[in-house]
């Protein structure tokens, strides 16, 4: 009798043992698939993980309501582009801007729009990128839900959400809380492991990625990232176990993608190219570099990016968000090369077209690779945790093992 409950015990344990390496095989074998995600979210801790999620979200929401019911006044820039907006009439609002402004058509118009329904009021300006940014706390909870690793979601969601640029950019009248909300969006609607779409994919995501060149400047990177993660994953594949090219479904998305980021910068963007006020204004501020390949601007800006908009205080935080980024990185590449492409790919398609001169790598114009780099950083901060986590089971289990032959 003694012998049973010892007996139920280790079956007991056996079953978690045995249901734990189902849902990691079944995770391995089917990654970011409806099963997948149903085995995490019968474990207790992912329960807890994504209670955490939740109230961080909800914190981040209250401290956006905060700063948009506190209706501070509209600084210099914030004031030029609204006298655009409420001046001009939409047909005017595709020309060169008034007083050295550069936005997105897509962006005016929406402007435009919630001053007729609302009134020509600062807060009626500001609900657009008010609700873009909410949709921004989301998103990520959606991406990092999906790709990251279990521990990092609430990790990548309270970065976020208490992001003192971020939340400050969530009551500008201007693009920048949009341009951030459209980057997520591509990335959780459009990234897709299938590698052939149905008919309404294809609609789906060439429409979404047309209106998204409209709706905000840097979403031609984040277009051009998954793009290339994509077919870079494919290539990856088709080496590995010599599959041909699945492309046929994407290129007419990537040929929709073009022609409508052809048509916006024939309209709109080059009509802004020969600004040399911007341009000098910019390079001032070392947002461009003096040459290729200028190296010592390259590494500049990378350090700079992690204090200004990532605000991590120097000479120590930075360096610590630094290394849980480059972490974070490898932890990816491990699990899926695709995913870790498509977070860092922004990045370098930025900084691509700062040395084109075409776009200025500094300050608030990046801010919509902020969410990006926080999940790359709270990828590294769960596998440091993890790590922290696993040593000692695994040094425990070590000095049982050896014990056993002494």
């Amino acid at each position: 009798m003694a012998d049973r409950p010892i007996k139920a015990g280790v079956e007991v344990d056996s079953c978690r043992v045995v249901g734990a390496m189902t849902n990691q095989i079944l995770l391995k074998q089917h990654p970011n698939t409806p099963q997948a995600e149903k085995a995490i979210a019968r474990h207790p801790r992912h329960r807890l993980l994504n209670l955490v999620s939740m109230i961080m979200i909800g914190i981040g929401i209250f401290l956006r309501v905060v700063q948009f019911v506190a209706n501070r006044s509209l600084w210099a820039d914030e004031a030029k582009l609204s006298l655009n907006i409420v001046d001009r009439s939409y047909l005017e609002l595709t020309h060169v801007l008034d007083y050295n402004q550069i936005a997105p058509v897509g962006f005016l118009w929406i402007e435009k729009l919630a001053t007729q329904v609302f009134g020509n009021t600062d807060l009626a300006l500001r609900v657009f990128p008010f609700l873009a940014s909410l949709a921004s706390l989301v998103l990520v909870y959606q991406i990092a839900r999906r790709y990251l690793n279990p521990v990092a979601v609430p990790i990548a969601i309270a970065l976020l959400a208490l992001h003192a640029r971020e939340i400050y950019y969530s009551s500008e009248v201007k693009q920048y809380s949009s341009d951030v909300m459209v980057g997520l969006l591509l990335v959780s609607v459009v990234y897709s492991t299938s590698p052939q779409l149905t008919k309404r994919q294809m609609l789906l995501f060439s429409g979404i990625g047309a209106i998204a060149v409209w709706l905000s400047h840097p979403s031609i990177f984040i277009l051009a990232s998954l793009a290339t993660a994509y077919v870079v994953a494919q290539l990856v594949q088709a080496s590995r176990f010599k599959k041909p090219l699945q492309l046929t479904t994407w290129i007419p998305v990537y040929g929709v993608w073009a022609l409508s980021f052809l048509a916006f910068y024939v309209l709109s963007v080059g009509e802004n190219s020969g600004n040399d006020t911007l341009l000098t204004s910019w390079a001032s501020r070392r947002a461009f570099p003096t040459s290729f390949p200028d190296l010592d601007w390259l590494f500049y800006s990378l350090k700079r990016l992690f204090v200004k908009p990532l605000d991590f205080p120097r000479p120590f935080f930075d360096q610590v968000a630094m290394v849980a980024c480059l972490v974070g990185i490898i932890s990816l590449c491990r699990q899926t090369i695709k995913a870790a492409l498509v977070l860092l790919l922004p990045l370098g398609m930025t900084l691509a077209a700062a040395y084109l001169y075409k776009y200025p790598f500094y300050s608030r114009v990046i801010l919509f690779l902020v969410p990006f780099m926080l999940l790359l950083m709270a990828e590294g901060i769960a596998w440091l945790i993890t790590l922290r986590v696993a040593i000692p089971k695994l040094s425990t289990r070590w000095t049982r093992f050896s014990a056993s032959f002494l």
